[in-house]
C-alpha cells in the first residue's frame, strides 16, 4: 500500500516543466528511485501507470485543437466560447488553455516515463521470465516517450521544407528551434530548446529502442504496444520529418502484412468508430466506464478530459436535442460522394438526430464519429485509438504519389476509382478519412497552404457569420508558421529562464 501511495504522489504531483509553484509544493526528495523500484511487482505497477500517461494525452484537446483551428468546422450559434481561442486562430493562442495544457500535460507524462526508465535499474532478483518481461516494459517506455514527443512536435514546432540534414539515413530538418529534450527524471531541470534536428534524432533513438519489444500482432483487441505499433509511429514521425522514402517503407510493411484489412461496409465502419472494434486497428488503448472519472462536458481550462469528444456531439437532456459546439462546414460535406460509406457513419442523420440551434432545428448534420461507446457507458467516451491502417495508406499515397494506394482506400470506403494520380484528391482524402482525428493542421503545414474561410451549412446556425475571426477567417501561406504552430505557454517562459519563444510568436 505504501508503494501505491508513493506512485500516486509522483503521478499527481511531480511534472517536468510545470509551473514553479507546483514544483515548490512537493520536495524533490519525497520519493527516491531506489525505494520506489525494488521488485518485479514494483516495476509492473509503474509500467501500467505509463499506459495511463498515453490515455491522458489522447482525444479531447490533444486531438480536437488541430481540427478547431482549421477550416473543417464552424462554431455553433451559442457555442459558449468553448474552444473559441483556438478556433479564432489569432494572438489569443499565446494565452490559450489548450496551448498551456497540451504542453504541460505532455511534459508531465514524459517526466513519468523518465522516472520509470531511471528507476527500473534498481529492480533486483528477477527470474529469466521476469527479465524478459521487464525488457518489454522498457521498450514500451521508449515508444511512449517517442509518442509524447511526436505530439509535442506536431503542435509546437514547424519543420521547414528546404532546410535539412541527415541522421541515421533519414532526412531531418535543422535550424529552427525544436523542443526541450529531457531523458532523466529531474523536477528541478529548466532545459532550453534543442534544434529541430536534435528533436527528431531524440525521437528516432527512442523508436529504435522500442523495436526491442517482442510482442507481435495480437488481433484487433490488442491493447499493448507491439512491433506493429512501433512501425506505425515510426512511419508517422518520418512523414513529419518529410522523409517520404522512410515513411513509405514502414507504412508499406504494415499494409503488406495483410494483418489489418480495410473495412468496406457501413456496419463494419460504424463498429470501428462507435464500438471501438475493427481489424483496421493497429494499436488501441483500453478504457473502462470509470477511467479518469465520468467527466463528459468539454472544459477548455481542464485537460483531464482525454476520453471526451462531446465538443462534436454534445447532447442536451433538457432540450432532448444535440447541441454540438462545432459542426462540419458545408465544404466538408460536399467532399463525399453519395456512395461513400463514411458520410453515413461520420455524420448525423437529420431525420434521427434532432439538433438545436438557439431554439431552431434546421437540417444540419453534425459529426457523429465519436458518439460514445455504449460499452463504456456512452458519455462520449471511447477507447483511444493510437494507430489505424488507413493512415498508412495515405502516407504511402502521398509520399510516393501512389494512385494505387489511394484507390485501395477510396474503393474500400465506396468512393469512385481514380484513373490517374490527383494531388487534390489525395488532400481531400485526408479530410474524408480523418476528420475530427487531429491531422488537419499538420496536413496544411506539410502542403504549405492555409485556408480561405469556413463555408457554413446554415448561416443562421453558426456563430459569427461573415466575421473575419469565424466564417470569414483565412490563413495565408505566409502565416502558416505562426498560426499553425502553438506558442510556448507564457508561464513556462516566465518560470524557465532557458526557454525561448518560437520566433514567429515573439
Amino acid at each position: 500500500m505504501k508503494k501505491i501511495i508513493k506512485f500516486i504522489m509522483v503521478v499527481g504531483a511531480l511534472a517536468l516543466l510545470m509551473p514553479a509553484c507546483t514544483l515548490d509544493k512537493f520536495p524533490t526528495d519525497r520519493i527516491r528511485l531506489e525505494e520506489a523500484f525494488r521488485t518485479f511487482e514494483d516495476a509492473t505497477r509503474y509500467h501500467n501507470g505509463l499506459y495511463n500517461e498515453l490515455r491522458r494525452n489522447r482525444y479531447c484537446i490533444f486531438t480536437t485543437t488541430s481540427e478547431l483551428m482549421s477550416d473543417l468546422f464552424n462554431a455553433r450559434h451559442g457555442f459558449g466560447n468553448r474552444g473559441g481561442a483556438v478556433h479564432r486562430v489569432g494572438i489569443e493562442l499565446s494565452g490559450s488553455a489548450e496551448a498551456r495544457d497540451i504542453w504541460g500535460n505532455l511534459y508531465g507524462s514524459i517526466a513519468q516515463v523518465n522516472f520509470f526508465l531511471d528507476g527500473i535499474a534498481y529492480v533486483e532478483g528477477l527470474t529469466a521470465v521476469q527479465d524478459s518481461l521487464v525488457r518489454n516494459m522498457i521498450a514500451d517506455a521508449h515508444y511512449i516517450r517517442a509518442f509524447l514527443y511526436s505530439e509535442l512536435a506536431a503542435h509546437f514546432i514547424y519543420p521547414l521544407q528546404n532546410q535539412t540534414t541527415t541522421w541515421n539515413g533519414h532526412s531531418v530538418n535543422t535550424p529552427e528551434l525544436g523542443l526541450p529534450l529531457v531523458d532523466r527524471y529531474d523536477v528541478s531541470a529548466r532545459p532550453g530548446r534543442a534544434t529541430i534536428a536534435e528533436t527528431f534524432e531524440f525521437i528516432l533513438r527512442d523508436l529504435e529502442a522500442a523495436t526491442a519489444v517482442t510482442r507481435l500482432y495480437g488481433g484487433p483487441t490488442q491493447r499493448r504496444i507491439t512491433l506493429d505499433a512501433v512501425h506505425a509511429l515510426k512511419a508517422r514521425v518520418l512523414f513529419m520529418m518529410r522523409d517520404n522514402v522512410g515513411a513509405a517503407h514502414y507504412a508499406n510493411l504494415l499494409i503488406n502484412s495483410e494483418r489489418f484489412p480495410l473495412v468496406t461496409t457501413i456496419p463494419a465502419l460504424r463498429t470501428m468508430f462507435h464500438n471501438d472494434n475493427s481489424p483496421e486497428d493497429i494499436f488501441m488503448l483500453d478504457a473502462t466506464t470509470t477511467s479518469f472519472g465520468r467527466r463528459a462536458i468539454y472544459n477548455p481550462t481542464v485537460a483531464w478530459t482525454e476520453v471526451n469528444m462531446s465538443i462534436f456531439t454534445a447532447f442536451n437532456t433538457g432540450l432532448q436535442a444535440y447541441t454540438a459546439d462545432f459542426i462540419p462546414t458545408q465544404t466538408v460535406l460536399d467532399l463525399y460522394e453519395a456512395t461513400d460509406i463514411r458520410y453515413t457513419v461520420f455524420f448525423s442523420d437529420t431525420a434521427v438526430h434532432r439538433i438545436d440551434f438557439a431554439g431552431r432545428t434546421p437540417a444540419i448534420r453534425m459529426m457523429y464519429k465519436f458518439p460514445g461507446n455504449p460499452a463504456l457507458g456512452g458519455m462520449f467516451r471511447h477507447r483511444q485509438r493510437m494507430h489505424r491502417i488507413a493512415e498508412m495508406y495515405l502516407i504511402v499515397a502521398e509520399a510516393e504519389q501512389s494512385v494505387t494506394r489511394l484507390n485501395q482506400l477510396r474503393v474500400a470506403r465506396g468512393a469512385s476509382f481514380l484513373p490517374t494520380w490527383d494531388e487534390q484528391a489525395m488532400r481531400d482524402e485526408w479530410v474524408r478519412e480523418f476528420i475530427g482525428e487531429g491531422f488537419r493542421i499538420q496536413s496544411l503545414r506539410r502542403w504549405g497552404i492555409g485556408f480561405d474561410g469556413r463555408v457554413p451549412q446554415d448561416r443562421d446556425a453558426v456563430h459569427g457569420y461573415g466575421d473575419i475571426a469565424f466564417t470569414a477567417r483565412h490563413v495565408t501561406p505566409a502565416e502558416i508558421s505562426r498560426f499553425f504552430t502553438l506558442p510556448i505557454p507564457t508561464n513556462d517562459l516566465q518560470t524557465n529562464p532557458n526557454m525561448r519563444q518560437t520566433p514567429s510568436w515573439r
